[in-house]
């Protein structure tokens, strides 16, 4: 949480030079925020109860109690949300929220045993515990919205490029993702990657692809699903999809 408060801090001092200067000049900013990561806050934090006060993770098991962990974990993410808070408001201040674009997301979720097979954190599995995260968009001139279709990180990148620079070059010459304020966007499968292997995200189920090749099926509750085969139109388009862009 140090770490944090000290991007926070650095980010914010930045910010007051910046504003000695030219209101006309652009600015990118990127804050990597790590406290939830670690379960980690200040002791000053209002703590949700009730808390592990001493991590052990040799403790885990499918029949320990969740919630302490799980509140842990909640208290780190309301801490990074006061941080978040703290630029928010900065940048309201400096009247710049009218021209700024802003996007909030995190590389991953966290598992706590949800489905009773054990599983705890993250890269062990593609249920949405583990994949499915926040991603806050603030567009200037943009109506706001809620969009409940699934959507992928990749989807990014040409949502501004459209939306904000106002590009016009075809998604598919450089990203897997699409326009997020496009409605006509329908996706059968989706590719989520992990530290070795890769999660083809079907909509009843996913499929965990092993370095070696290998594969397992499973229901979005981790049960395995051995009578399911993976369908040949969508192995061949991820196939085509994970080489797009080699050369």
């Amino acid at each position: 949480w140090e770490r944090d408060r000290q991007i926070t801090e650095s980010w914010l001092a930045w910010s007051e030079e910046e504003s000695r200067g030219s209101s006309d000049r652009p600015f990118f900013s990127f804050l990597f925020y790590d406290a939830v990561h670690g379960y980690s806050h200040p002791a000053e934090v209002q703590r949700f109860t009730p808390y592990w006060e001493s991590i052990n993770h040799l403790a885990l098991g499918p029949d320990f109690d969740p919630e302490p962990y799980w509140n842990r974990y909640r208290t780190a993410a309301r801490y990074v949300d006061q941080q978040l808070g703290r630029v928010l408001d900065d940048l309201d201040a400096r009247g710049l929220l009218e021209n700024t674009v802003v996007v909030i997301t995190s590389d991953h979720g966290e598992s706590f045993n949800e489905h009773g097979k054990n599983y705890w954190g993250h890269g062990s599995n593609y249920t949405p515990e583990q994949v499915q995260v926040p991603l806050v968009m603030h567009l200037p001139r943009h109506p706001g919205g809620k969009i409940t279709r699934r959507s992928h990180h990749a989807d990014i990148a040409p949502t501004l490029l459209e939306e904000v620079l106002g590009c016009e070059i075809a998604p598919q010459r450089y990203t897997l993702g699409h326009n997020l304020l496009d409605p006509e966007v329908k996706r059968e499968w989706m590719l989520s990657g992990s530290y070795m292997g890769y999660g083809i995200l079907m909509p009843e189920y996913q499929i965990a692809v092993h370095p070696a090749g290998s594969f397992e099926i499973y229901d979005y509750q981790m049960n395995a699903l051995d009578d399911v085969r993976p369908n040949p139109t969508v192995s061949n388009a991820v196939l085509q999809a994970l080489s797009r862009f080699y050369r």
